[in-house]
């Protein structure tokens, strides 16, 4: 996971938050299980960018 903290943040600030999917995979040793890529990050109400991170976080897969 990787993890940039790019502006402070204060009290008052409004900030937007947003997830994408950026891959997905099944599990090969669980079927059952999906392994699912998230890049996310949080926004200022000046539009600068304070924080963004990736993680990673499995994931039930449906029936077929």
């Amino acid at each position: 996971m990787q993890k940039v903290i790019a502006e402070p943040v204060y009290t008052g600030d409004l900030l937007t938050y947003t997830t994408s999917i950026s891959n997905k995979r099944v599990v090969r040793s669980r079927p059952s299980l999906g392994l699912v890529f998230f890049e996310n990050a949080a926004i200022n109400q000046q539009g600068e960018r304070v924080l963004e991170f990736s993680g990673a976080l499995f994931w039930e897969r449906r029936s077929p």
